[in-house]
């Protein structure tokens, strides 16, 4: 037969990374696996429900001798050996090779698979064919001229756009005339490309680039116009990066000692994310090696770097518990971990979590060598969050001050690691200030007396007038009475049959009514009525401009008491 791949004049590399990538790009869902020690003979898995269905892919394309057999039949009880280690279903073997099976070949193959405990299936010189056709670009790429054509073909975006002829000489262009190139242009920039696919968008302001799995780079331009042009590459396959590398070589010259240099010493040793403006720096030089020509060198720019975990990386829970001066434990709470990552000098590695309701974050550094480890603990954003969820994070972010101590504990089962003492805050204040919890505290409380959603309000702009009046509140509906001292308080409503008959009496006890209510993100909050008792205080009549008015002025004793009611029973009235 006649074949599009001259699969005999291969060397094995290049059968293997060739067919791998096919394989990965019929289905996004298998992985190519690099060649190492103890990779189990997996060359591509597919991890599924019902178990690992595994490539093997050799390179044999004549007919096998004893010794390819022998290869084959170790690459199989190699697998079943390594997923046995790992407490692994295998679903299903493949044998993937540039050679249709004879009669004789086919026999034999049955015999050594039937005991195999799965299926097993030879995928030859046809299958492989029929993915060479389904995939020419790969084929032209590695074994015909694609990388050349790939390079000549950004020559060609202008005259495939052809803006010049679409409307005709001096007419007006609008954006439906332009559609039909930017599909070709589409097209074309993903024509030849077997690893990566490239898209691009044009706009008046620079856009955010939003997090997606196979986006592996983007560059910005600002034209002379003042808009933003933006190149997108995604991966077609999960182990594209890994066929075809991304490289950067960057020269970096900071001055010593500063916030810049630490910031780089951190993401060098523990994998820190950096956003690094060239301004910041004596000198930056970078030369990025990307897909489709977009890469180059600059001078000038903002340098961010987001190291990312290892393949197998899971979240995980922690427990944080916090211990008095007594070593008393006070409070535990649950940490979301996020899996770690590593510094580019693999000497440290980072973790980082949240506090299971979002109250506070924590850095773990850990230098490798010495296993010596720092916290780095700092409050979240709690705007719009559930009062009663976070206090109790709250509770022990507070407690993270001298002369306490802390320790982590994995999520379940017995404490292992010792406690750590936290040493002095000398130029902060508490992470959590005392006022920040009582107000939360008084959130939570509240709730408990509507059945309207109280959130955390937008505390930077949350006045600490605003924090007392809310703890008032609080102190109130659970049933304190509050105390305090008071001046002459001008009433608004005259009210000749209430205050008329005391004008000009004896100093008497006075009780004012009034609705106890909030205001919380927009939210009114109506929470009953407060009863204030004046001990001492007469009345006054004034003529003023605009009609009589009353006022109450203190007697001998101007101290007051006020108490929370459910139900009204009127707005002023003498004690009797």
């Amino acid at each position: 037969m006649t074949t599009r791949v001259a699969w005999t004049t291969l060397v094995p590399e290049q059968t293997e990374k060739i067919v791998a990538i096919m394989l990965c790009r019929e289905n996004p869902s298998r992985q190519h696996v690099r060649p190492s020690r103890g990779d189990g003979g997996i060359d591509v898995i597919e991890v599924t429900p019902a178990g690992w269905i595994v490539d093997q892919i050799k390179y044999f394309a004549t007919n096998l001798t004893a010794g390819q057999k022998k290869q084959i039949v170790d690459s199989l009880a190699e697998l079943r050996s390594f997923a046995a280690a790992k407490g692994a279903v295998i679903a299903q073997w493949r044998l993937v090779l540039p050679l249709n099976p004879t009669n004789e070949n086919r026999a034999w193959f049955e015999d050594f698979t039937k005991g195999a405990g799965h299926p097993c299936h030879w995928h030859g010189l046809t299958h492989l064919e029929g993915l060479a056709a389904q995939f020419p670009d790969i084929v032209d790429y590695y074994l015909h001229e694609g990388r050349e054509r790939l390079q000549g073909l950004y020559e060609r975006v202008v005259n495939i756009m052809g803006l010049q002829c679409v409307a005709g000489a001096g007419a007006v262009v609008v954006p439906g005339d332009v559609a039909t190139g930017l599909q070709d242009l589409y097209q074309a920039l993903n024509a030849h490309d077997p690893h990566y696919t490239y898209a691009f968008a044009i706009d008046p302001e620079r856009p955010a680039i939003a997090q997606d799995p196979r986006l592996v780079a983007a560059t910005q331009q600002n034209t002379v116009d003042g808009s933003w042009i933006t190149f997108k590459i995604y991966a077609r396959y999960p182990q594209a990066v890994d066929d075809q590398p991304l490289t950067f070589n960057i020269a970096i010259n900071v001055e010593p000692d500063s916030d810049t240099a630490r910031a780089l010493d951190a993401t060098l040793t523990y994998g820190v994310p950096l956003r690094l403006d060239s301004t910041d720096t004596r000198a930056f030089h970078a030369v990025v090696d990307l897909p489709g020509g977009l890469g180059g060198e600059m001078n000038a720019g903002v340098l961010s770097l987001v190291p990312l975990p290892g393949d197998d990386a899971q979240p995980y829970e922690l427990r944080l518990q916090i211990l008095d001066a007594n070593d008393t434990l006070t409070e535990t709470v649950r940490l979301d971990m996020q899996p770690a990552t590593f510094g580019l000098g693999g000497r440290g590695v980072r973790a980082i979590g949240r506090e299971e309701h979002g109250a506070f974050e924590v850095e773990i550094l850990t230098d490798v060598p010495t296993l010596a480890a720092r916290f780095n603990f700092s409050t979240c954003d709690l705007s719009g969050k559930t009062p009663a969820r976070v206090l109790p994070g709250l509770r022990a972010a507070a407690g993270l001050r001298a002369p306490h101590r802390f320790r982590i504990a994995a999520a379940h089962g017995p404490v292992e690691f010792p406690s750590i003492p936290i040493p002095a805050r000398e130029h902060e204040g508490e992470l959590a200030p005392s006022l920040l919890i009582e107000l939360i505290d008084s959130l939570a409380h509240i709730q408990e007396h509507t059945t309207t959603q109280v959130a955390i309000p937008d505390l930077t702009t949350f006045t600490v007038a605003q924090a007392r009046h809310v703890i008032r509140a609080a102190r109130l509906l659970r049933g304190e009475t509050l105390t305090g001292r008071w001046t002459d308080i001008e009433l608004d409503i005259p009210d000749s049959e209430t205050f008329a008959p005391h004008v000009g009496s004896e100093p008497s006890s006075w009780r004012l009514e009034q609705p106890l209510s909030l205001v919380i993100n927009g939210a009114y909050l109506d929470l009953g009525y407060e009863r204030t008792l004046l001990r001492s205080a007469r009345v006054e009549h004034r003529t003023t401009p605009t009609g009589p008015e009353y006022a109450l002025v203190a007697g001998d004793d101007n101290t007051t008491e006020t108490t929370h009611s459910h139900e009204p029973t009127g707005s002023a009235a003498p004690e009797r």
